[in-house]
């Protein structure tokens, strides 16, 4: 059970569904290649994880007003970046055996 690191992200894009498609470079693969993941677990795995989030009151009373329940897209809007999905990542596919085997040409 080998770790990995993920040197770059190629491309990503999601959905306001929490339809993720990313594609990244790991280190150690060919030159000029990339691995690519097309998930719809990442809606699920933003809510179980900042769903809790310590908002400040000012962005909460704005975004989240009395206590509405967790808008994946109004999330999305501020606070998805490639840190996060980087951690989505490792987190869903702890080794570099459980990620998809499928790698691409750049």
């Amino acid at each position: 059970m080998e770790k990995y690191f993920i040197t770059e992200i190629v491309d990503m894009d999601c959905d306001d569904d929490g339809l993720l498609n990313v594609k990244f470079i790991i280190e150690g693969d060919e030159t000029n290649s990339y691995r690519e993941i097309k998930t719809v677990d990442y809606y699920e795995w933003v809510e179980e994880n900042y769903n809790d989030e310590t908002l400040s009151d000012e962005w909460e009373e704005e975004y989240y007003p009395f206590n509405e329940s967790f808008n994946f897209i109004q999330w999305k809007d501020y606070n998805h970046c490639e840190e996060i999905v980087i951690k989505f990542i490792e987190d869903i596919y702890p080794t570099i055996e459980s990620l998809p085997i499928k790698i691409n040409q750049i």
